[in-house]
């Protein structure tokens, strides 16, 4: 809570082949778990910093059945990464205003002046927005809808130019999808495809996250309601109906989504 309030940039520390990265001091290099699962040199190395400045309190060893990868049964780091959010108390800005100014005051005010619901649903779906936090976009597996993203090098992520922001490249991307699907972005060549003439490719990493499948179901009402041409008017579904567990699954993404993309709930009811 503090490092949010004063916006203290989060340390990364440890590397995806589980070593220290080399900038970090004192523990460059240094493995936290072999490639055969054993332990590295990481921890005595930490152990040791501590001792010497009389900062380690006590250490010793205990035996636990977690973390494990449960697949593999392979042991498992917490890593800090830089992750893909929504941010969900921010103002939108797109002037889309009737219920509110960010994503969580629209769908709070949605579920009280827009949609109906059975009073124990209203409470469960209401609650949840309430209590949540940001949205994390981001997955990091091989496969999927991918955020279709381009970071600068040599930047962090706080750095207002670590994202590219270029409508031109939008626009390629867009058709390129509208006539390839998505499958286009893993295709060899495809950041020069996308970037060259208009900003060098070179200064740039091509973002191979994917997105949370919840975005996906999230979005249906987009493309189901609003872009068809037998769809509704307003674009709103009459009831999204389904069993109660997606009160914190369909029924809430697709809330949140809408009230991002649209100023409100993409349905009248919900059961």
């Amino acid at each position: 809570a503090l490092g949010q309030e004063h916006r203290l940039e989060v340390p990364q520390t440890v590397a995806e082949d589980g070593r220290y990265f080399d900038h970090v001091p004192l523990f460059a290099g240094r493995c936290v778990y072999r490639d055969d699962g054993s332990t590295g040199d990481a921890d005595t190395a930490v152990l040791a910093a501590l001792e010497s400045v009389g900062a380690l309190l006590a250490s010793g060893r205990l035996t636990h059945s977690y973390p494990h990868s449960w697949r593999s049964k392979a042991p498992i780091i917490f890593r800090n990464t830089p992750q893909w959010f929504v941010a969900i108390d921010r103002d939108v800005g797109d002037g889309q205003d009737k219920f509110g100014t960010t994503i969580r005051e629209r769908a709070l005010q949605s579920i009280d002046k827009l949609v109906t619901t059975p009073v124990t649903g209203r409470n469960r779906l209401y609650s949840m927005i309430a209590a949540r936090p940001d949205w994390v976009l981001s997955r990091q597996r091989a496969w999927g809808v991918p955020l279709t993203c381009f970071t600068k090098k040599k930047t962090i992520s706080t750095d207002p130019n670590f994202l590219l922001r270029n409508e031109e490249v939008n626009k390629r991307i867009l058709e390129a999808f509208e006539v390839e699907g998505a499958d286009c972005w893993y295709k060899d060549g495809a950041k020069d495809r996308f970037l060259l003439g208009l900003v060098d490719p070179n200064e740039y990493e091509q973002v191979f996250d994917i997105l949370d499948v919840w975005f996906d179901s999230g979005s249906t009402h987009a493309f189901v309601l609003r872009d068809r041409a037998d769809g509704s008017e307003d674009g709103l579904a009459d009831l999204y109906l389904e069993g109660t567990d997606q009160h914190r699954g369909w029924f809430h993404s697709s809330m949140l989504q809408s009230c991002g993309t649209r100023g409100h709930a993409p349905y009248r009811g919900v059961l």
